[in-house]
């Protein structure tokens, strides 16, 4: 894999411990349970790699199995079958052996109890020839029954045709190519976006214009069919060897979906921010299940093992709607109405009684009675989940430039020159159709200022449109810069609301579910237009950059910043802030104001937990970590001025 492995906590939310070994033996999509949780260095790469129950590894010999070298990857869905890439199965050496259970390949340098022959080979009958890879997806039978334990067990399969949503979060993983390696024996992991179709096809013409009809046109000669996912994040993608293994992501009940089976990969290494190219696993549903004779449904878990699903006596796999009407029948599930048109009921099915719960609608809140909402004293509302986005995949010290319309809701705050160029001189971020939030020192000087939506290169008026408002009313925290640095944080109101969104200007996600996290021990990305080098104002980047910083607790942030500053200085720093980063990479002059984010691995959503107030005057070459002004404790601070302003 090219430039890997970036998980960082992507692991840890994917690790739950496995109640019994029963359990473990009948249940789809577990993590096997480790003694010790990975450990991360600053660059994100993984320093002790968890084992990837559900992840094999094909091996393949010209002669015999004492020659056996490392060809592809493959992923358990049963206890007999396997999905690859279709394209493994080709070639003049033969596919030998099945290897399980193993992280590191070194570690079972002969044939034992985790490899397994293979039986049968059933490639998709729809697979192409020659250079042409659609359909490129085979299911491999073993020799034996495989016996699923703590370190080898099968992923869950999506619905037949089920649809992910672009920027979905998603993991790959296995044993390809590195920048460092050609053939390394541990397995790789990190993470991936879905990127839409349009979007992958322009970002293999911009990246690879001169090769992009002999790499893309000739391989999927009709275009990105709904047979194919597009998924890349920042340069990182699978490489030779990776083959055949997952893309997955993990759902709300800790079972791990398979989404896709990595293709053949033309470009890789010498495209490197190009993204790759995945068989979406969800349109052969059917095909595995009619070729393998397998039931359908992916719930392979015995009764009573799941307190979501009701006790009952059937065979261990069922389907999902199965798994509902026995609910309904065994749990004796009351659905009741919510007295008012203005709220939903929905409820959950448990194995000693069923229960309901009613949620209001944004705008309104439960009622003590727990059935009856009621209008919230505010009017004005936040964007929900469902109305802010995700991005796909600050100016920052050490930072990567950004794609245009990745991130949406980044705003530019500063003076426009002319029609071509824009002097950004802050950063901001779109929380609703007509406010947007920054940093209150931003406006502390006289000069007359605007925000630009949709900006990307402030050099250049490019294809993107942005559009440029006036703003005509602000909120400023109690702000109080000298001596303390607090309450770091405005509000501004534009002068027009937007009609609708567009793929470079959306609404940020604030979080909510989160407002009192410190998120110690993540790992945040923050965003802007700011210097490259403190010594340079000409080191301003055109295009906003982005950067991976760690999050440093509040009392080492105080000690460090207590040891370099004057022993009269009565800055403050507490929970109303965040810190986060090392000095390698760092917010800068111009950064101000912008956005640091905390991605929710689960669900791929960015949300928006700090904004850039302030750091060491050398950014980029101290250890000093930034300071952000930390958006959790403001949140209602935040609704009370929108409501005020409107």
């Amino acid at each position: 894999m090219m430039s890997l492995a970036v998980v960082v906590a992507t692991l840890v939310l994917g690790i739950f411990d496995i109640i019994s070994a029963q359990q473990s033996n009948s249940a789809c999509g577990s993590y096997a349970a480790v003694s010790q949780l990975p450990t991360v260095d600053s660059f994100g790469r993984i320093s002790k790699l968890m084992e990837i129950g559900g992840m094999a590894a094909l091996h393949s010999s010209a002669t015999d199995l004492s020659s056996r070298t490392h060809k592809c990857g493959a992923v358990l869905f049963s206890d007999r079958y396997l999905l690859t890439a279709a394209h493994c199965m080709t070639g003049n050496e033969k596919l030998i052996s099945i290897t399980m259970g193993k992280d590191d390949l070194n570690d079972n340098p002969i044939p034992g109890p985790n490899t397994y022959g293979i039986n049968k080979v059933y490639i998709h009958p729809s697979y192409g020839s020659g250079s042409v890879e659609y359909n490129d997806i085979a299911i491999l039978e073993t020799d034996r029954k495989v016996q699923f334990n703590k370190k080898i067990w099968p992923f869950c399969l999506p619905e037949s045709n089920q649809v992910f949503n672009d920027y979905s979060l998603l993991n790959i993983a296995g044993w390809g190519k590195t920048e460092q390696s050609t053939k390394p024996s541990v397995i790789q992991e990190t993470y991936v976006h879905l990127i839409s179709k349009p979007r992958c096809e322009s970002s293999w013409r911009e990246h690879a214009s001169a090769d992009y009809d002999i790499i893309t046109r000739s391989t999927y000669p009709q275009g990105l069919t709904k047979e194919i996912l597009c998924a890349g994040r920042d340069g990182v993608d699978a490489c030779e060897g990776d083959s055949g293994g997952p893309m997955s992501y993990q759902n709300s009940n800790g079972q791990v979906i398979l989404v896709g089976i990595i293709a053949k990969r033309n470009g890789c290494p010498d495209y490197p921010v190009t993204p790759g190219f995945y068989a979406n696993v969800a349109n052969y549903i059917d095909w595995i299940y009619t070729t393998t004779g397998l039931p359908a449904g992916h719930t392979p878990r015995q009764p009573g093992d799941d307190p979501s699903l009701c006790d009952h006596i059937a065979a261990s796999q069922c389907s999902i709607s199965d798994v509902a009407k026995l609910c309904k029948k065994k749990c004796n599930v009351d659905i009741d109405e919510c007295q008012q048109n203005n709220g939903d009921c929905d409820h959950n099915c448990h194995n000693i009684q069923g229960s309901y719960h009613c949620s209001c609608r944004d705008g309104f809140k439960l009622n003590l009675d727990g059935k009856t909402c009621q209008v919230l004293k505010l009017e004005v509302v936040l964007p929900s989940e469902e109305e802010c986005e995700a991005p796909t995949s600050f100016n920052i010290i050490g930072g990567q430039a950004t794609m245009p319309g990745e991130w949406p809701w980044l705003a530019a705050i500063g003076q426009k020159i002319s029609e071509q160029r824009f002097n950004s001189i802050c950063g901001g971020t779109l929380i609703t159709k007509q406010h947007v939030m920054s940093a209150a020192h931003c406006f502390a000087s006289p000069f007359r200022v605007i925000v630009r939506l949709g900006e990307y290169n402030v050099n250049r008026m490019d294809q993107y449109k942005p559009q440029d408002f006036d703003i005509v009313d602000q909120r400023m925290g109690d702000y109080n810069r000298n001596p303390q640095d607090q309450n770091d944080i405005v509000i501004l109101k534009l002068d027009r609301s937007l009609d609708s969104f567009t793929d470079t200007i959306k609404v940020a996600c604030l979080p909510h579910n989160l407002h009192n996290d410190k998120f110690v021990g993540e790992e945040l990305i923050v965003v802007g237009w700011g210097r490259t080098n403190f010594r340079s104002a000409a080191s301003v980047s055109p295009v906003p950059l982005k950067g991976i910083v760690p999050v440093v607790p509040i009392q080492t942030c105080k000690e460090k910043y207590k040891r370099v500053t004057n022993p009269n200085d009565q800055r403050i720093i507490d929970d109303k802030q965040l810190c986060a980063g090392t000095g390698v990479i760092d917010s800068c002059k111009g950064d101000s104001g912008g956005p640091i984010h905390y991605i929710d691995k689960k669900t791929g959503k960015f949300y928006v937990v700090g904004v850039v107030s302030y750091g060491p005057i050398r950014c980029g070459e101290s250890s000093l970590p930034g300071v952000y002004t930390r958006i959790g404790y403001y949140l209602d601070w935040i609704k009370e001025s929108i409501r005020q302003m409107n």
